[in-house]
């Protein structure tokens, strides 16, 4: 009877301590859950903290975290073909200044535009501002002055001038008027940047004015003393 007893009063024991086990190792397992969980989200809270997209935006470059947000949430926009998803933005850094909400999500429109390639949808912009973006950018991708003629002067010879500096033609800088209403000196300064570009004095010389061909052959040599430390 003794021994009965004994066993009955162990087998409790065992009961309780197996019982006591299992809420610990319930509790330590649903907070291992609970951490994993929370550690998770707040990676995925931020999901451009490590993000590696383009590091500049049309408007400059400039390091943190708002621009991190909004390079993520515009090449999201490109990547998934929703320009809806650049109202997650919350502005754009320039260091000294700040791009409001309205406007930073207006601009990345606009870029999205530009990036896809789709001059219908820069067109339909409503902004005249944002078109000049889009189609700017658009231009400078596809290297072809025709989107230029889009723009309204004088952003149409500033969309010469960038894509001559690119694709190094001088041609085009050459269908730049000696005078544009509203920026009488794109021409010039389309003609001194390739110059720059080709390292290139002679290129001065399709200036008509000889302090502007002066102005431009300085520009140019002192580049190239700058180079040479």
């Amino acid at each position: 009877m003794k021994i009965l007893k004994k066993l009955l009063h162990l087998n409790r024991f065992i009961n309780t301590l197996i019982i006591t086990i299992g809420i610990i190792l319930l509790f330590v397992g649903v907070k291992i859950v609970y951490t994993l969980y929370t550690n998770t989200n707040k990676i995925d809270a931020k999901p451009w903290l490590s993000y590696e997209g383009s590091a500049c935006s049309f408007n400059g470059c400039w390091t943190s975290e708002m621009n991190q947000k909004y390079n993520y949430w515009r090449d999201q926009a490109v990547k998934q073909r929703n320009p809806d998803l650049c109202n997650n933005v919350e502005g754009i850094d320039h260091g000294d200044y700040f791009t409001s909400k309205k406007i930073a999500v207006s601009t990345c429109k606009a870029e999205y535009g530009g990036i896809i390639g789709d001059i219908n949808y820069c067109i339909n912009l409503k902004d005249a501002n944002d078109q000049k973006i889009c189609l700017n950018m658009l231009a400078e991708k596809a290297e072809n002055i025709n989107t230029c003629e889009k723009l309204p002067n004088p952003h149409k010879y500033k969309c010469y001038s960038m894509i001559a500096k690119k694709t190094k033609n001088l041609s085009i800088c050459q269908k730049i008027p000696e005078k544009v209403v509203g920026y009488h000196y794109e021409r010039k300064v389309c003609i001194i940047n390739l110059g720059k570009v080709l390292n290139d004095t002679s290129v001065c010389n399709l200036m008509n004015d000889k302090e502007l061909v002066n102005e431009c052959i300085e520009g140019i040599k002192n580049l190239q003393r700058h180079k040479r430390f």
